[in-house]
């Protein structure tokens, strides 16, 4: 339900073990703070940093933008993560026309010379032939990986893609729960599309805050009405973007107008009345316990 509102931006933050910063290192005062702890059937031989994660969708391609937060704990017993810079200005968008912009990441690892800008791109072929990605950083470095070669699962599981490679990211799965990091340039008023479709009517204020969705299908608790007000939401919005652009309403839109799926999705599910029962938002992040796993993947997307 939330991954649509990904990737219109992305958000990383920095995991460093230990006992935190000297007094000379001073950075300020954290803009979020949240506990948790990390469990993974990888074996973690080498320093890992716990990232927040935000996408940016630029067609052809997929920018992945990390920023750095400090945390202080030991890992992966228990850990206390802080951020201390919002996303960068090109993933906070404008979504809806009229309400705040924000960003939406999720948390990740990654190796300590891991880039925090990645451009992906599919180069090869999909149907029968070879799915090539090529990576490349700002600095012009760039790296091809065949998705079908050794090494790799098949389509359309790349989690074992390549663990080694020092540009791969552990994405923070969960058996019953995702998180989601929801940064907002500005807040939102009580009765808004925005606090109405994040936090149900609630006024939310600026800065980043906690999503949490369940995704275990034998936990999930989508009634019928439910699913059928999200399809009623999806139609709106297809017919909303066709419209906007002469076409005839479907259930697709051309890829150049994908961009604008997103916004009126968010409007759709709004004006429909839809409930999203698997999605909480978190009033306090202090009162909830992250529990993390990881796995290894090389592309953004599966």
């Amino acid at each position: 339900m939330l991954k649509a509102c990904f990737w219109l931006c992305a958000a990383s933050a920095i995991w460093a073990c230990g006992d935190g910063q000297a007094e000379d290192d001073y950075l300020g005062e954290p803009l979020f703070t949240a506990h948790g702890s990390v469990s993974s059937d990888l074996v973690l031989t080498r320093e890992l940093i716990l990232s927040l994660q935000f996408g940016q969708w630029m067609p052809p391609a997929t920018v992945e933008h990390l920023v750095k937060a400090e945390v202080q704990g030991s890992f992966p017993n228990a850990f206390t993560m802080r951020i201390y810079k919002p996303p960068p200005p090109e993933v906070v968008v404008a979504t809806v026309p009229g309400e705040p912009a924000f960003a939406m990441g999720s948390l990740v690892a990654v190796r300590p010379d891991h880039p925090d800008w990645l451009r992906q791109e599919t180069i090869g072929t999909v149907g029968g032939g070879p799915l090539v990605v090529r990576t490349c950083a700002k600095d012009g470095q760039c790296r091809d990986i065949d998705l079908n070669g050794p090494g790799c699962e098949s389509p359309p599981d790349y989690r074992s893609c390549h663990p080694d490679d020092p540009w791969t990211t552990y994405y923070s799965g969960a058996d019953r729960d995702d998180y989601w990091f929801v940064y907002f340039a500005e807040a939102a008023p009580a009765g808004s599309v925005t606090s109405r479709y994040f936090a149900s009517g609630q006024p939310i204020g600026k800065g980043y805050h906690l999503l949490v969705e369940r995704v275990n299908p034998q936990e999930t608790e989508t009634t019928e009405a439910d699913n059928a007000c999200s399809l009623r939401a999806e139609q709106r919005a297809y017919a909303a973007v066709n419209n906007r652009h002469g076409r005839e309403p479907a259930a697709s839109v051309d890829p150049e107008f994908q961009v604008e799926l997103p916004a009126e999705h968010i409007i759709a599910m709004v004006a429909e009345g839809c409930s999203q029962p698997n999605v909480r938002w978190v009033e306090d992040p202090n009162t909830e316990s992250l529990a993390l796993s990881l796995f290894a993947q090389n592309t953004m997307t599966p």
